[in-house]
């Protein structure tokens, strides 16, 4: 869990199978241990009253709206992630809702959150089964959720509003989610209002609130399933459904939430349980796809073509459906390299007016990195379009094939990346070394400013510190416990760290019963004197 919440899930890295972040972006150096020794930093004054301000990275969705996510600094993220594991016996219980389909549980790959929205054949199998002998479906959910989350509902979800009141007024003994409540506005600027979106922690403080709502529906009769803050029921008359809505609002009500009235429905069942679009998806691809000599489904060019002709043609009629991006993943994996490489020019058309879909770009060139080497000059142009734009995926994306993949950064779209101030895209840029004199004086004059201006700027600032192009900063306890473990955000090889080893040694399943686990600091202490051989 604690891997989970530091290494794995701190940064927004919660969609599959592609991720919100590239990945030369990872906290995998974050260990456990080194989140340790960043929380035991003692704290000035001024900070404590202020709190932390974070990097934001706004994320495009399918209709090019943004999504803001959130990079937390480590100090007061590795604080409340600590809080979180030693409470961990009391909190796991509160945010394992038998409605929610996305709540914490043990990945292949270290995470606790993935928001697979279950598979398709498992939500029309729940669908059909809890929609069974009903004749309405409502579909809802709650308006603009992490950002609305009121911090001091916390221990209003966890043991009641009047106990948590009493808590406040000092008439009983705090408990641990009043630290859980003090930590989360620390990490936001000492705010009450919202939380990040992106790490685990916040998910998690969405599931305590949203499994407190979900057990008082349940204990009323009804029946629904919540995806995240989506909420979907399945009942018997026309009636119950407005009472099911006025319920839930009510029960949102007491921990300052309301409905999003927008995306309220009431429907009439029987209703397809796939929307009309992913059926027309399916079915064109379908009709495409052929078997090769060697017995291996795939799409040919001209197919491909055809197939994303229609996509773009079914974009243009859908509202508030991912189609490209679904028709573009499901595609992918049926292109052997030929194919690939003769739709590659539609992709990247597709990409500079849909940044959503650059992740598959990372897809292609995972595959085979030939592909992707002679559009330099298109992947400096989506940069530049999405600098303008201030979408920050839209310049992180292409910024990472580029270091990957060795090609030149033009000086417009360094010109265009330095205009955005975008924190994740300068971090990027930093690190392709194809660095001017620009982005130095631009950290520098940054490093100088008053403590939010230099939170949001954070990871940029770290990056640069570490790689010796700042030498003074302020608040840099917490950078300095970094850098001496080693810990990079935007590492350049799969090379381990020594907490990245002793996170492997915890995890040794030929460990005999007998043998004592040493504590991070023995385990260095053996090892050094061993010759770095455990």
């Amino acid at each position: 869990m604690y891997e989970a919440l530091t290494r794995w899930n701190y940064f927004p890295n919660q969609k599959a199978p592609v991720g919100e972040l590239p990945p030369s972006i990872s906290t995998r150096r974050f260990t456990p241990e080194i989140a340790e020794l960043v929380a035991s930093v003692e704290e000035a004054q001024p900070r404590r009253r202020s709190g932390y301000d974070h990097a934001e990275y706004s994320m495009t969705r399918h209709d090019n709206i943004p999504r803001r996510l959130a990079l937390v600094h480590p100090r007061p993220y590795a604080r409340l992630a600590k809080a979180m594991f030693s409470h961990w016996n009391e909190i796991g219980p509160l945010v394992d809702s038998e409605n929610s389909a996305i709540k914490p549980d043990t990945h292949f790959d270290g995470r606790i959150f993935i928001m697979n929205y279950e598979d398709a054949q498992t939500k029309a199998s729940m669908a059909m089964s809890a929609g069974f002998s009903k004749r309405f479906r409502v579909e809802t959910d709650v308006a603009s959720c992490f950002n609305s989350i009121y911090s001091h509902s916390i221990p209003w979800a966890v043991v009641g509003v009047e106990q948590a009141k009493a808590q406040a007024r000092g008439m009983a003994d705090r408990h641990w989610s009043d630290e859980i409540d003090a930590l989360q506005r620390a990490a936001r600027r000492n705010e009450t209002n919202g939380v990040a979106i992106g790490p685990a922690t916040s998910s998690i403080i969405v599931e305590l609130v949203l499994g407190r709502v979900d057990a008082n529906l349940r204990a009323k009769g009804f029946r629904f399933r919540r995806y995240i803050d989506d909420y979907i029921a399945f009942c018997a008359t026309h009636e119950n459904a407005q009472l099911f809505l006025r319920e839930l609002s009510e029960e949102l009500a007491a921990f300052k939430l309301h409905l999003n009235l927008q995306k309220t429905n009431v429907a009439e069942l029987p209703e397809p349980v796939s929307d009309t679009w992913v059926i027309a998806l399916g079915t064109a691809l379908g009709a495409r796809i052929t078997r090769n000599s060697d017995g291996v489904d795939i799409v040919h060019i001209s197919d491909a073509i055809q197939y994303l002709d229609f996509a773009t043609r079914l974009n243009k009629d859908t509202r508030d459906g991912s189609v490209l991006k679904y028709a573009v993943g499901s595609l992918l994996p049926y292109l052997r390299d030929g194919a690939v490489f003769g739709i590659m020019e539609y992709l990247l058309s597709l990409c500079w007016h849909y940044p959503v879909l650059l992740p598959y770009l990372e897809v292609v060139a995972g595959r085979e990195r030939h592909l992707l080497e002679p559009y330099g000059a298109e992947l400096n142009a989506i940069v530049i379009e999405n600098a303008r734009n201030r979408r920050s995926d839209g310049m992180a994306w292409p910024l990472h094939l580029m270091r990957v993949l060795e090609l030149e950064v033009s000086q417009d779209a360094v010109t265009s990346v330095l205009e955005s101030g975008d924190c994740v895209a300068l971090t990027l840029l930093y690190k392709t070394r194809q660095v001017d004199g620009r982005i130095i004086d631009f950290g520098r004059r940054i490093a100088q400013q008053e403590p939010y201006e230099r939170d949001q700027q954070w990871l940029l600032l770290y990056q640069m510190y570490i790689g010796g192009s700042i030498d003074e900063l302020a608040d840099r306890a917490t950078f300095d416990i970094l850098r001496a473990h080693n810990v990079d955000f935007v590492p350049d090889g799969t090379e381990r760290t020594e907490a990245e080893l002793y996170c492997g040694y915890l995890d040794n399943p030929f460990r005999e019963p007998e043998e004592r686990v040493l504590d991070f600091a023995e385990w260095m202490t053996a090892r050094n004197n061993a010759g770095t051989q455990l």
